[in-house]
């Protein structure tokens, strides 16, 4: 006789399902939401089947859908606190996603004082901070979301954010730091790669910087009017410039060795 199905067995059948990549119509994820939740007995099983269609949602870009599908995870009673904390770190991602960074803040604030660990209420607030050109709030929820994550590539991708906050707070020397660290942690896609040389490169002396930078458009210059000679000169330049960039790249202490020096307090950065 065959087994009925159970509701945790179909709920990570649907979450396999929703991670295809060729998936994007949203009323065939709307239905297999509705299949799962046919199997709930619980406010809490009903609200993670919830949360399963929002993120796809919020992934495929359709924010204001998912904030519709998330009122009903909010209408519902329910004691867990970390479920709840997760309702509202998504519905905070989405207001900022949305431009609506006072109710973004005050909803991630809330899902922290749910589940004090939550990553992702975390790394809603400080986006929000700095959309808000706040990077000195933003750079503490850094720090404390790396130690909370499991995987390498995702410190990676929170040492860039750092990178990006620390440039934004005038601090150079540790977003060249941070950019190195999240190459240093895992292997990264080629646009996190970019990121991360354009966070160095431009957090480097400014002179070296903008030197670069105009013997890169002379050269696109004279290749666009044939002049070939000056172009190959120019293009030593860039090698020269590029050489020095990556030497000071390299001669860039690590992180550890910073901090085994006594040199950063990285917690409190002030403009």
């Amino acid at each position: 006789m065959p087994t009925m199905p159970t509701f945790e067995d179909e709920l990570a059948k649907a979450r396999h399902l929703l991670q295809a990549d060729d998936l994007d119509d949203p009323t065939a994820v709307r239905e297999i939401a509705r299949q799962v939740r046919r199997l709930a007995r619980t406010p809490e099983q009903v609200v993670r089947v919830v949360l399963l269609e929002a993120r796809w949602l919020v992934d495929a870009g359709r924010f204001a859908e998912a904030l519709l599908v998330l009122d009903e995870a909010q209408g519902r009673v329910y004691e867990d606190d970390v479920l709840r904390a997760d309702v509202l770190a998504l519905r905070a991602r989405i207001l900022v996603q949305q431009g609506h960074l006072l109710a973004a803040t005050q909803t991630a604030h809330t899902a922290l004082e749910h589940n004090p660990a939550h990553v992702e209420a975390r790394l809603a607030l400080a986006k929000a901070f700095m959309t808000l050109s706040q990077p000195e709030h933003a750079i503490p929820l850094y720090h404390e979301a790396i130690p909370l994550l499991d995987e390498d590539t995702e410190r990676a991708r929170v040492h860039l954010l750092l990178a990006r906050a620390y440039r934004a707070a005038g601090v150079p020397v540790l977003a060249r730091l941070h950019a190195r660290r999240a190459v240093e942690l895992a292997p990264l896609a080629p646009r996190e790669h970019l990121t991360a040389l354009w966070y160095h490169l431009s957090s480097m002396d400014r002179r070296l910087f903008w030197l670069t930078l105009i013997a890169v458009v002379l050269m696109l210059i004279t290749g666009l009017f044939g002049r070939i000679e000056l172009w190959l000169a120019l293009l030593v330049v860039v090698t020269l410039l590029v050489a020095v960039a990556s030497v000071n790249w390299l001669s860039t202490p690590s992180l550890e060795a910073h901090r085994q020096n006594g040199h950063l307090s990285e917690q409190r950065v002030q403009r």
